[in-house]
């Protein structure tokens, strides 16, 4: 078994993947494929491409972020400081989340003295499911925005497959069996659904709250097809963040430092 540092360069991961399979073994390694592989898979597997749909810039265009399953106050500080911003300028911050985390409440940015003196609002909506009740309470927004007419059509109808299907699963998904797997009413669903619906961009965030599941690549997907139904893939300050820690994460990946090779990185190996 080789397990290497999300942190290398992208020649040193090269090289140690390359050592390890001419030494006779696949079994490669490294920490941010335990952590977002569900991500690279969901999303390769609706949007055709596993990586984030927007760059950082783009949070400073949105109105709305959703932040599930993660807790940027105690690792992702660039991004808690961008979440603070949409709260200061008016937008809205919706945490997904079981645990109440104080520094996703309010957090104080040493870089601002008013800031660290008062601390800064992040989460205008606190949502604390069950412990995997992301997906419930996913569908259960969903269910929402269908019975509201909420949707978007064009989008829908231009740029996405199996809306239909995806719509009668909704249909015959029935409210009680949605609250007690989210832990959570339904007027808190409808809220959410609501602010969502009344939002023009929005971004969904999340981190390994949503991908150490047993079900984690179904989160994600669960996640894709929340944004689809409102269009919010493909444009400035909307779209789909995975976030990610390490410095060179997507670089390890590109250089195969994975348990599977694509099949023409193979070939050309």
């Amino acid at each position: 078994f080789f397990y290497f540092s999300g942190r290398s360069s992208n020649e040193a991961g090269f090289l140690l993947q390359l050592f390890a399979r001419a030494y006779g073994t696949n079994n490669v390694n490294n920490c941010s494929y335990y952590c977002h592989q569900a991500s690279g898979v969901g999303l390769s597997q609706t949007i055709g491409s596993g990586t984030a749909t927007i760059q950082v810039d783009d949070v400073a265009k949105s109105d709305l972020v959703f932040l599930i399953g993660a807790n940027p106050a105690s690792n992702h500080p660039r991004l808690i400081t961008k979440l603070a911003a949409v709260r200061k300028r008016g937008g809205r911050v919706v945490v997904i989340n079981p645990l109440r985390e104080p520094g996703l409440e309010r957090f104080k940015i040493p870089s601002k003295p008013l800031s660290l003196l008062f601390g800064s609002e992040i989460a205008s909506d606190y949502i604390q499911i069950k412990p995997q009740g992301d997906m419930a309470f996913l569908h259960g927004i969903a269910k929402k925005l269908v019975e509201m007419n909420a949707v978007e059509d064009t989008f829908i109808t231009q740029h996405t497959l199996n809306y239909d299907e995806y719509r009668t699963f909704l249909a015959n998904l029935s409210w009680e069996d949605i609250t007690v797997s989210a832990g959570v009413s339904v007027d808190d669903i409808s809220k959410v659904a609501e602010i969502y619906a009344a939002a023009k961009n929005v971004i969904f965030s999340w981190c390994m709250g949503i991908t150490h599941h047993e079900h984690g690549v179904a989160n994600v997907q669960t996640i894709v097809n929340l944004a689809l139904m409102r269009g919010m893939v493909g444009r400035p300050g909307a779209g789909l963040l995975p976030i990610r820690g390490h410095s060179n994460v997507q670089g390890m990946g590109t250089m195969n430092v994975t348990p599977e090779l694509k099949k023409t990185v193979f070939e050309k190996l």
